[in-house]
């Protein structure tokens, strides 16, 4: 199973002692990071821009979907956009357990999607437990919410 299967099916993970969390999740973090700082400093609406954006889900967004920069996702890969998706600008996607969002679902300003959770319960902040979510076909999120 890959440290990404691990991470959807809600694993602890050991940040530091990991050797595939601190070999292949680190570097598609760095990669989408960097990927999304090139969309974040590119003039939007233009053909570089989308792709970027194509570049950063892998060829795996829809012509129909769009994010609107700036926006922060930590790793793209395990983060699934469905066919006229709307994501507004200041969108964080803190992605790891992975996130489906469904076809027509429309997010607002300054939204942010997490899905890992620390272990506070014996303070082991380098350990740190996934979810897994998805957001359902036509749902509506408004401006500013944490999920």
């Amino acid at each position: 199973m890959s440290i990404f299967d691990r991470m959807r099916a809600g694993e602890w993970i050991d940040r530091l002692n990991d050797a595939e969390y601190t070999t292949e999740a680190k570097q598609e973090m760095i990669r989408s990071m960097q990927t999304c700082f090139k969309i974040n400093h590119t003039m939007p609406y233009t053909d570089e821009s989308r792709a970027l954006l194509d570049e950063l889900f892998e060829g795996r967004l829809p012509a129909s979907s769009f994010l609107m920069p700036p926006m922060e996702i930590d790793r793209a890969k395990v983060m699934e956009v469905g066919e006229n998706v709307f994501i507004n600008h200041g969108f964080t996607g803190m992605a790891s357990g992975g996130v489906i969002i469904e076809d027509g679902v429309m997010i607002g300003p300054e939204a942010a999607i997490i899905t890992a959770n620390h272990d506070f319960t014996n303070l082991d902040i380098l350990r740190f437990l996934l979810t897994s979510v998805n957001y359902s076909r036509h749902l509506r999120i408004r401006c500013g919410p944490l999920l």
